[in-house]
């Protein structure tokens, strides 16, 4: 926050309040020492960061505010103003004297047993209070605790609320990092983003602090922060080390450590008592809210998974848990040098239909990215796919997006951009980023250009995001490329919709959509070959001649340009062919070329398949052998564990066809019930692998 936002408060505060001094800074807020001029009084004022106010309803803040300012307790810090300077929002409230329960770990490292109950007591009054007025912090933490001469009070209630309902959608709020948890410090439920997270987050949070008050260190201490969140989600806290601590207290910190809220004390009066406060009984609001659904320490990111079933897989809570799971607890990804990844370019129009201008741009970039021949480029369908799966995961998840998308695929380089509307202008800007770091390693200038011309604007990106990364990896050799311009953005947008709606199972609009996206570029392939598999897929499955025909009447349309087309394309027209010939052992050879100049696509999958079907299981499992598992679009869909439970039966190696059987189950428990997916020594091969593949 520079000086001239606080000049920007001090004139928003004007004659009422002279600041005296800042207290502290952060990311998301400045603190301020004031005197308030008309009572003599000193008081704090903590503004905060435009990014953190960034897509804030100021009438639902003021509205929010008003409601906590109700809070009168003798152990919480009142709300006595709120307001906003220059559009960022800001509250006032009564100075305390004394120093942070924060400031006096830091001091003492630990607290005796006494000391820590005392400070337990008066936070948990405090919750009491809040909590029977429907009010849950969501931030209880050691820097939210002031030590008074009267006790510890607490500050910050209803702050993360405000700014919850203020943004409106609590996934945002927490990628903007808004007050809505601290790692050391949340919840199961708040990690993974639940929406009906309840006052019992709150108890948690009172089991990590008594924890740290008592063993002079944070839970889970000494993580990094994603590391923190997998061992909030995943693993038992440790046990109290100290043998001064009574049972009875060291039982109740460890029930408020419970993963599921059912589990733990179900309001700060059972604590209070517990710890020997003959507290009155809560009301109304106090008691748990009635979810049912809290089944394992994953649900809560069910809302925030729902739309990923288009994906054609995760139709219910338990598939989702699983998934999430899955997420947090995979190892690293390995992020190979020189591998190139395109990120679909971000649509800041307000105007989702344009969404498929930054599709486009990235398309095009990676066309061009691949006929150099000088680096490792992902395929454009498999970056825009992951990242469908990358920005339906909560953010505590998989963090910031585009780098989410570079572990997906393995890329240790990434290229993202962004485009917006300036009147008739479309204006499109572009960077190069180091995956492993996050390091901006080149920026491309904003390109500017008719609206109603996408495809000039999206040419001179490409034109210079390919000599930005020349520079960043230096080949020796000319980046220089032979490019026909872009397809026409009409038919580009017919193809996406005309692929979404074969991966949604509709063919018939596919197939309308497509052939219309052919009609408007003769020269555009995509196309043909997404009409050429989805009717090769039906076709042999079926079987049905009609669909086989019109296949290789698509496939000899598509070879007129093979010439001129992306390596990519080649083998796709070339592998279809064989296919459709019956000339596996020519298909095979096409689809493990592919394998190799797409990585981390799922063609993996799909040569595997055929492989097995063909009756080679032992190719199968070895093509099939080098993706993994449980990134990109394989952490959603099952096809992976399908195909390998089949080619491992038909191999006759029993052993492990239970092992991942097993751990199928784990994976997919849905498919697991439903197909032979994790049922060993009675695979069966799929009818159709293709659409989830």
């Amino acid at each position: 926050m520079s000086d001239a936002f606080l000049d920007g408060l001090t004139r928003a505060l004007g004659a009422s309040h002279c600041i005296e001094r800042e207290l502290s800074a952060g990311h998301a807020a400045r603190v301020f020492v004031a005197e308030e001029i008309a009572l003599s009084r000193r008081v704090v004022i903590k503004a905060f960061s435009s990014h953190a106010a960034s897509g804030l309803s100021i009438e639902r803040f003021r509205q929010e505010m008003l409601f906590t300012a109700r809070l009168q307790h003798s152990h919480i810090v009142p709300v006595l103003h709120a307001d906003f300077a220059g559009g960022v929002p800001y509250y006032v409230m009564p100075y305390v004297e004394g120093r942070t329960l924060r400031e006096r770990l830091v001091a003492s490292g630990t607290l005796s047993v006494d000391e820590t109950i005392t400070i337990l007591r008066d936070v948990l009054s405090a919750l009491a209070y809040a909590h029977d007025r429907g009010i849950v912090h969501r931030d209880i933490k050691p820097e939210n605790v002031l030590l008074s001469p009267g006790g510890a009070v607490v500050t910050d209630f209803g702050i993360a609320k405000a700014f919850d309902a203020a943004i409106g959608e609590s996934d945002g709020t927490t990628e903007k990092g808004v007050a809505l948890g601290t790692p050391a410090y949340m919840s199961p439920e708040q990690v993974v983003a639940d929406p009906l997270v309840d006052h019992r987050a709150d108890l948690y949070a009172v089991g990590a602090l008594g924890y740290e008050m008592l063993e002079g260190k944070q839970l889970f201490g000494g993580r990094t922060t994603p590391a923190v969140f997998r061992a909030q989600v995943l693993e038992a806290p440790p046990p109290l080390s100290r043998t001064d601590v009574p049972a009875d207290v060291a039982a109740l910190l460890m029930r408020a450590l419970a993963k599921r809220p059912a589990d733990r004390p179900q309001s700060a009066v059972e604590m209070l008592r517990a710890l020997g406060v003959d507290a009155p009984t809560a009301g109304p609001a106090a008691a748990p809210a009635a979810r049912g659904r809290w089944q394992g320490v994953l649900a809560g990111a069910v809302a925030a998974l729902a739309t990923v079933a288009a994906l054609g897989w995760l139709a219910t809570p338990v598939a989702l848990r699983a998934t999430l799971r899955t997420a947090m607890t995979r190892d690293a990804a390995t992020l190979h040098p020189g591998r190139v990844v395109v990120v679909p370019f971000e649509n800041e129009t307000d105007d989702s239909a344009f969404a498929p201008i930054g599709q486009l741009a990235a398309d095009w970039i990676t066309q061009a990215l691949s006929r150099t021949g000088v680096v490792q480029v992902v395929d454009s369908r498999t970056a825009q796919l992951d990242a469908r799966v990358v920005r339906e995961l909560p953010w505590l998840v998989r963090g910031d997006r585009v780098r989410a998308v570079a572990r997906e695929t393995g890329a240790s380089i990434v290229i993202w951009g962004r485009f917006y509307r300036d009147s008739s202008e479309l204006r499109m800007m572009a960077q190069v980023l180091d995956a492993r770091d996050g390091r901006i390693l080149r920026t491309i200038d904003p390109v500017s250009g008719p609206l109603a011309h996408p495809t000039q604007v999206i040419e001179r990106v490409r034109e210079r995001t390919m000599g930005a990364l020349a520079m960043v990896i230096d080949t020796g050799t000319t980046w220089t490329v032979g490019m026909a311009p872009p397809p026409s953005y009409a038919a580009y947008a017919e193809a996406v919709r005309g692929t979404e709606s074969f991966l949604a199972d509709d063919t018939t609009d596919a197939f309308r959509r497509l052939a219309h996206a052919a009609s408007l570029d003769s020269t555009y392939l995509l196309p043909l070959i997404v009409a050429a598999y989805a009717r090769s897929d039906i076709g042999l499955n079926a079987p049905d001649a009609g669909n086989l025909r019109v296949a290789e009447a698509l496939l000899a349309r598509a070879a007129r340009h093979r010439a001129t087309a992306i390596p990519a394309d080649r083998l796709m027209i070339d592998f279809l062919r064989a296919q459709l010939r019956g000339e596996l052992d020519t298909a095979l050879r096409i689809g493990e070329e592919a394998i190799r100049i797409m990585p981390s696509s799922d063609n993996a999958v799909i040569v595997g398949a055929l492989a097995t079907a063909a009756g080679r299981p032992q190719a199968a499992l070895r093509i099939m052998q080098t993706i993994d598992p449980d990134r990109g679009t394989r952490l959603m869909v099952p096809a992976v564990w399908r195909w390998t439970l089949v080619a491992l039966h038909l191999a006759g190696d029993l052993e492990r066809e239970a092992a991942a059987a097993e751990r199928a189950r784990r994976r997919f428990p849905d498919d697991a019930a439903r197909s032979n997916c994790g049922r060993p020594h009675s695979a069966a091969p799929p009818t159709r692998c293709s659409r989830d593949s």
